[in-house]
């Protein structure tokens, strides 16, 4: 293995290895590594003082490749970790068949919340609307999920439950027992500076 790049070290590591190098930082430039039946000998060409001009600017270059490395490093690590750490969130408005959204709220309570949960979905929020058109009919809630890809796994798996079958979906699908007129379904996604991500 041949090494051909200068190396920096202290003077009490210089003085020890009987580098001959008087400085307070010692820039050994280049050092070629020749390595031998497992030992390392080192051949060097001349030292560097950090102090004078040419090595303050040596020290200005090492500084700056490292500010530069670990900037760089720390943005893309802040990037990965934001993406990594935010949720997608689905609203969903529901209109329901006139004077039935007690009932529909108390069916969400007592079945639909728990089917949710067990399919992996957060539960994040239930809400009666307050103003608005059709506001004695309007029922709201916003589902948490860790992405769009698992927002559509765990909908199939909600969509294998028998108990989600027999009490929602042969329910929404009886003229009789219906409680859902229409559904507005909105996937959201937060921004930077939001409380809920």
């Amino acid at each position: 293995m041949v090494w051909k790049r200068p190396l920096i070290f202290p003077k009490a590591v210089a003085d020890a290895h009987g580098w001959g190098c008087v400085h307070d930082f010692t820039v050994i430039p280049p050092v070629i590594l020749y390595a031998r039946s497992g030992a390392i000998h080192m051949v060097v060409h001349g030292c560097v003082n950090l102090n004078d001009a040419e090595g303050l600017m040596l020290k200005w270059k090492i500084l700056a490749t490292v500010g530069l490395t670990f900037g760089v490093l720390g943005t893309g690590w802040g990037l990965s970790a934001q993406q990594d750490d935010s949720r997608v969130f689905e609203l969903r408005i529901y209109k329901t068949v006139e004077g039935k959204r007690t009932e529909l709220a108390d069916r969400f309570r007592d079945h639909t919340a728990a089917m949710f949960e067990q399919a992996g979905m957060e539960n994040v929020g239930y809400w009666n609307a307050a103003t608005g058109e059709d506001t004695e009919d309007t029922f709201i809630y916003m589902l948490g999920y860790p992405s769009l890809e698992a927002r559509d796994e765990m909908w199939a798996t909600l969509g294998e439950n028998p108990d989600f079958q027999r009490i929602i979906v042969a329910a929404e699908r009886s003229d009789d027992r219906k409680l859902v007129n229409t559904i507005d379904a909105r996937m959201l996604v937060p921004t930077a500076y939001s409380a809920l991500r």
